[in-house]
């Protein structure tokens, strides 16, 4: 009989209807069990157990398609952890670059900020001043243009 025409799950099932050779029993269990078990371990991953396909976001993959699909989505997460890690390294560099900053370091820091405080301070108690003063010599002119208005009025 010439079997070249069956599919080979065809040939395995043919074998084992028709064959009591103990050899041949071994071989068919195990394509059986290899065949079955890929095609189970891929419906329980999601693959549609009739059409043999994979629908994710909208879209149908064959098993290969879908496959290279979730590894090229493996490659972008790995990329996007590289970049996480080095942001993590420049974050922990600069981390360790703040706690190596000596007491004196943080002190003359403080005295800058000090100074600058003091200066500000300063600068606005000359404009006070100033302010007092400009007041006072207004006060005083009113005083002598009233005095002049009073002395013409009379």
């Amino acid at each position: 009989m010439n079997l070249n025409h069956l599919s080979d799950k065809e040939l395995i099932q043919y074998a084992d209807k028709h064959t009591e050779d103990p050899l041949v029993r071994r071989l068919v269990d195990i394509l059986m069990a290899r065949t079955e078990g890929l095609v189970t371990e891929l419906i329980e991953a999601g693959m549609h157990s009739v059409e043999w396909t994979f629908e994710y976001d909208h879209m149908v993959y064959s098993p290969k398609d879908y496959i290279e699909h979730l590894l090229k989505q493996i490659s972008y997460t790995e990329d996007d952890l590289w970049v996480a890690q080095g942001e993590l390294r420049d974050r922990i560099d600069d981390l360790k670059k703040l706690e190596a900053r000596t007491v004196l370091e943080f002190m003359a820091e403080l005295k800058k900020t000090i100074e600058r405080a003091d200066a500000e301070r300063d600068q606005a108690r000359q404009e006070r001043d100033h302010a007092r003063n400009s007041e006072h010599n207004m006060k005083s002119k009113m005083k002598v243009w009233r005095a002049l208005t009073e002395d013409t009025t009379r």
